[in-house]
């Protein structure tokens, strides 16, 4: 036996089968498509018998702000909340033919879209837009859960992927942009070679500043090179986020000099310059965090010269520095790097958890109580990562190693589809249960209100 009970502007009213409920159902509780990130809440659609209290409250009223809903379940000892959301007021039809409301009801996730455009810059404290804190997800889904204008938590359970590698930055750096390449070094003189990485509190740097004079070599002629050329050659590469990079060139060449010491007054000056602008304590190889940026020289001392950097360390930062972003933005970017779902709870809670992550719950062995058992080969898509454009330098090898990441996580999965006897099951998303000798991962389940049964959809481990 099935209740609902509706909240709408500060009035409580409750509909059972003999107060007019003619109808209720709860979609399944499922984990969001990885493309499709908080597009598929919970959902309850529900219909009842028209009366004055419903049209009052849903049709006539100027504003009903946001309506709350829940279904109850009548047990034994007492009632039980199954379904607890809020009533979409764009969502709602009369039927006074057959003198029927209808009206659709939604978990407290969808909320988080509802008012997911909400500018980043709009609601984050300035105080609290250091980087220092970061951009941690508490803060964020803090800040639009204040933004509802409900009481709701969410609680988090889960632990970060490990992508723990070293990478080749030139990957993100192309070998063209080669820090220093001086194509004709005989004719070079280098007056003095800077670099290392610094660390602040957005980002980890790299400088490489070099200074040389080209001289003009015996047997030139004039009308080439007749002075002494001062050269600044000068990158600064940006690693925000850990991995996501930015690069600056600095580099300038000056006009000619009449001397070899008016080429180097003028370096003296750029570099008095530079200090002033970059400070000059910088370090080859450095630890910073846990992470490991360090910086490798190859080519010939005759020839062309490079530094390769190298990154190690896991490329999800805890803390992220974004650009312009909406609050749904940084949400998406938080699921893509962690694995997550946000999933709602029977009493309108919500939990962000890790698609790889066990529940505590087991649910033993279901053998007997399984009524159906099919299984088939899963093949998952890889998720949208149009979201991490909002972080801040060039995400293109974060993107990268977490398509790898995805692709061997959810490629050609098995996926079995069961249906239990519920009689009082609990089961949780993410609980773990044993069919025909094998081990399960639940991520979906629609109940039968009637036929009291649960229909599952499970990954094999």
């Amino acid at each position: 036996m099935y209740k609902v009970r509706l909240a709408i502007a500060g009035d409580t009213k409750q509909y059972g089968v003999d107060e007019g409920l003619l109808d209720v159902s709860i979609s399944a509780l499922r984990i969001a498509e990885v493309n499709d990130f908080l597009l598929e809440p919970q959902r309850v659609e529900m219909s009842l018998l028209q009366d004055g209290w419903l049209v009052d409250h849903l049709i006539e009223i100027a504003e009903m702000g946001i309506g709350l809903c829940e279904v109850l379940k009548q047990t034994g000892a007492g009632e039980d909340v199954v379904f607890t959301g809020y009533i979409d007021c764009d969502n709602i039809s009369l039927d006074f033919g057959n003198e029927q409301i209808k009206l659709t009801g939604y978990s407290y996730m969808q909320l988080l879209v509802k008012y997911g455009d909400a500018d980043l810059t709009d609601l984050v404290p300035e105080t609290e837009k250091t980087i220092s804190l970061g951009r941690l997800l508490e803060l964020m889904q803090g800040y639009i859960l204040d933004e509802t204008g409900i009481g709701i938590s969410i609680e988090q359970d889960f632990e970060n992927i490990n992508i723990d590698r070293e990478l080749e930055i030139w990957r993100g750096i192309w070998l063209g942009n080669a820090i220093s390449n001086p194509a004709f070094q005989d004719i070079q003189s280098i007056v003095e070679a800077r670099k290392g990485f610094c660390e602040y509190d957005d980002r980890v740097s790299f400088y490489h500043f070099e200074y040389s004079i080209i001289r003009p070599p015996e047997g030139l002629p004039d009308y080439i090179l007749s002075g002494y050329v001062p050269v600044f050659k000068g990158k600064i590469f940006n690693f925000y986020n850990r991995i996501c990079l930015e690069v600056i060139d600095l580099s300038e060449r000056e006009n000619e000099k009449n001397s070899e010491d008016q080429a180097e007054a003028y370096l003296n000056s750029l570099m008095l310059q530079h200090e002033r602008e970059y400070g000059t304590a910088w370090n080859n190889v450095t630890e910073l965090g846990g992470y490991s940026y360090v910086t490798e020289q190859e080519g010939w001392l005759t020839g062309r010269v490079w530094h390769k950097l190298k990154y190690s360390g896991n490329i999800v930062a805890a803390n992220l520095v974004v650009k312009e972003a909406t609050m749904l933005d940084v949400l998406k970017i938080f699921v893509n790097l962690g694995n997550l779902n946000i999933l709602s709870r029977g009493d309108g809670s919500l939990v962000i958890t890790n698609n790889e992550q066990m529940s505590t719950q087991y649910n033993g062995i279901l053998d007997e109580f399984c009524s159906s058992f099919k299984l088939s080969r899963e093949k998952r898509v890889l998720p949208s990562f149009e979201a991490l454009d909002s972080l801040k330098g060039d995400a293109d090898l974060l993107i990268s190693e977490l398509q790898d990441y995805y692709r061997a996580a959810y490629q050609g999965r098995v996926m079995a589809e069961i249906t239990v006897d519920d009689s009082g099951r609990e089961l949780e998303m993410f609980s773990t249960l044993n069919v025909r000798d094998k081990q399960y991962r639940v991520v979906e389940v629609q109940k039968s209100l009637a036929k009291d049964q649960a229909k599952l959809k499970a990954w094999r481990l």
